[in-house]
């Protein structure tokens, strides 16, 4: 065989296993991809009793970009909620378009007094430009700005991946992520309810 074909044939095989791969990092959060490397929700973080999460109002803002990572975010979180028996008209879910947008409407809910907690979804994967860099900072400062300002909790779940196989592993249907998410976000309300009573 001459070195023409077979220079070709190299090329044709880097090429194959080239879109291969790409393909393989473009796979969405409900098929089969990588995987978060395996965690653990720590026993101490808890949910709780029953007759408490029933009476929790809870609120969640969540992005319209990233769609389908987002929404497999929110299916684990919501999960979690409503296996601790928090009763679905409970939860106040709103939508907003980019991670930019989420301490804003954090903010109106924190601010209305009708809900012990509430929590943040979204996901940010780094691109070519400093956007990745502007908004993750900005959105991480804010956000706790937001909870330190109004006394309400106001938890940080917006994925920072510098991959898109990154926040497919961590947001695919079954991920531990999410519905740590959940399991966060009833232990910060108990924790806020129980302060208050004290007063």
């Amino acid at each position: 065989m001459s070195e023409a074909p077979t220079a070709a044939l190299i090329a044709v095989g880097g090429l194959a296993l080239a879109v291969a791969a790409y393909f393989a990092c473009r796979r969405t959060p409900s098929q089969g991809g990588p995987h978060e490397p395996k965690k653990h929700v720590p026993v101490s973080l808890r949910t709780p009793p029953e007759e408490v999460a029933r009476t929790l109002r809870l609120g969640v803002v969540r992005t319209a970009w990233n769609e389908e990572m987002v929404t497999n975010m929110w299916e684990g979180v919501r999960g979690a909620l409503l296996a601790a028996k928090v009763p679905p008209e409970n939860i106040t879910v709103e939508i907003v378009p980019g991670s930019y947008e989420l301490p804003v409407v954090a903010s109106y809910m924190a601010k209305s007094g009708n809900y012990d907690a509430v929590l943040c979804l979204g996901v940010l994967i780094k691109g070519e430009t400093a956007h990745f860099e502007y908004i993750s900072s900005s959105v991480s400062r804010a956000i706790m700005e937001v909870q330190t300002t109004t006394g309400v909790p106001v938890l940080f779940g917006v994925l920072t991946c510098f991959k898109e196989s990154q926040a497919i592993a961590r947001t695919r249907l079954g991920a531990e992520l999410p519905q740590s998410l959940g399991v966060s976000l009833l232990h910060m309300a108990e924790i806020r309810r129980r302060w208050q009573k004290s007063k």
